[in-house]
């Protein structure tokens, strides 16, 4: 956690109903928003060891987090008596970054949507419960403030609101750049198989021998039915090389770059395929 000088004062603490789910933030002396993140993880089902793993592995998350003393139940499933309790915190607008660092395919399916939710709804409803306190310019504007002040008041307002939405754009740019990381280390790792599989192939032939091809008359029928398909394909886009997509399918299915290098015990797999291709768009 971030080292902090003494105990930090918690000057205001609210429970907001978030759907059907409660949601916890505390007001800080300085005006800052903390809310605690098990809170968040247990309402999604997600898992706070490993959330919190997560946490320490960031280079901002980890000098973010804070102890903060709660009243208020922090988690559901972290029952340990009433009174005041420190849970772990983060500052409210880290929070979205925070959410989107949760790939949302990797969570159980009946919460996915949830999740989009919070990404999409929760920082707005945890600043709403404050922003009357925290912008000048959503209040009874004061009546003994010359024109020179209100303005002041209104362009720091302003600026807090564009502070906000800068940190949360800094978050997503983020969250993108580890995403496009993430992929091409995918890629790397996909062309890595692609040789050991070639490789593998390579054994296999040596040991069993190379395996019989189909026959000329196979070939021709293979030939013909290829041609169907790019025909009804071309009925439907006649913008695209039909036949190139039909081979480049048939490597991805079978690992053949062309109908003449088929196995023969794999000709009746690829004339089924090749028909069930066609009778969807003849």
């Amino acid at each position: 956690m971030a080292e902090e000088e003494g105990a930090p004062e918690v000057v205001e603490e609210k429970t907001i109903v978030f759907y059907e789910d409660e949601l916890i933030a505390v007001k800080m002396k300085d005006g800052s928003i903390y809310v605690p993140v098990r809170r968040l993880c247990d309402n999604l089902g997600l898992s706070w060891p490993a959330q919190w793993r997560r946490i320490l592995g960031d280079e901002v998350l980890k000098d973010q987090v804070k102890g903060v003393a709660v009243t208020a139940t922090p988690s559901p499933v972290d029952q340990r008596g009433g009174g005041s309790q420190e849970t772990t915190c983060l500052p409210l607008k880290f929070i979205p970054g925070w959410l989107f660092g949760i790939t949302a395919s990797r969570v159980n399916e009946d919460v996915r949507d949830k999740l989009i939710r919070y990404r999409r709804e929760c920082y707005d409803a945890l600043w709403n419960a404050f922003k009357s306190e925290m912008l000048p310019e959503l209040q009874e504007p004061a009546t003994d403030l010359t024109p020179a002040e209100q303005t002041l008041v209104q362009a720091e307002a302003f600026y807090n609101l564009a502070r906000q939405q800068v940190v949360m754009e800094r978050w997503l740019v983020h969250h993108d750049r580890r995403l496009d990381e993430t992929e091409d280390r995918l890629i790397e790792t996909e062309d890595r198989l692609g040789t050991v599989e070639g490789v593998v192939q390579d054994l296999r032939l040596r040991v069993q021998g190379p395996e019989q091809l189909i026959s000329e008359e196979q070939r021709a029928e293979l030939a013909n039915a290829v041609k169907a398909v790019a025909y009804a394909l071309t009925q439907h886009d006649k913008s695209k090389n039909w036949y190139q997509s039909i081979y480049g399918e048939m490597y991805r299915r079978f690992k053949v770059s062309s109908y003449k290098q088929v196995p023969a015990s794999r000709f009746g797999a690829v004339m089924a395929w090749l028909k069930e291709y066609e009778a969807q768009f003849g």
